[in-house]
């Protein structure tokens, strides 16, 4: 072989070698962008998946909080309303105990009955017992508290009905034990000291009661 010949083959294979290298990186190229186009498009999927289980994370977050808030709407009306009651609770308790004990002063000798240092007192507080109790006849507290009591009551449980689905039904049954026993008539009472006594007991209880409830509820420590 000559050297024409010999420049010929080295031209040829220089040329064929060429077009292979580009034909192997043109492949490649190829292959590289169809790989990012398919990862793009993968990623854009994911991307809207993830936006739509974020979505719908912030829906539930939403729901979540107006649910609370109707709960907590709930459960302080219902505390409110019971405050209510329970002043109607403390009136009929010390009207009471101011009635027996300007009955029994009455009844009685203050300078036999007491120490001489102690008449000045009992009699300052005989006086304001009098006082506080012609105070009450007078501006028909007790009927007034006692209304506002069956207003309270009867607001709760409708609040207990057109809330329910906020509320824990525990709820209902702790202030249906209560409305039995606040208005009990207290002339049938044998002993008026110990209903009274046993009236606070129970509004105490339901008070506290009805709290332990809207904290679990609430989730409130």
């Amino acid at each position: 072989m000559d050297i024409v010949d010999t420049l010929i083959l080295a031209l040829v294979t220089g040329v064929a070698g060429f077009f292979g290298s580009y034909a192997n990186t043109r492949a490649k190229n190829l292959a590289t962008k169809a790989d990012f186009d398919n990862l793009k498009d993968q990623l854009s999927q994911n991307t809207t998946v993830v936006e739509s289980i974020k979505s719908q994370f912030s829906n539930k977050s939403w729901v979540s909080q107006q649910v609370w808030v109707k709960k907590q709407e709930a459960y302080e009306d219902i505390l409110q309303n019971l405050l209510h009651i329970q002043k109607y609770v403390n009136h009929q308790w010390d009207d009471y105990q101011d009635y027996e004990y300007v009955n029994y002063l009455y009844h009685i000798s203050i300078e036999s009955e007491f120490e001489p240092e102690e008449v000045d007192k009992a009699t300052k507080y005989y006086e304001e017992c009098n006082k506080r109790l012609q105070f009450n006849r007078e501006n028909k507290i007790d009927e007034r508290l006692k209304t506002s009591s069956i207003n309270a009551v009867n607001h709760i449980f409708n609040l207990i009905s057109s809330k329910a689905m906020y509320l824990d039904p525990e709820v209902e049954k702790v202030i249906s034990g209560l409305k039995f026993v606040v208005f009990y008539d207290s002339s049938e009472a044998d002993d008026k000291a110990s209903h009274y006594r046993a009236v606070s007991k129970v509004m105490t209880e339901t008070l506290e009661k009805v709290q332990d409830i809207a904290r679990q509820e609430l989730r409130i420590t």
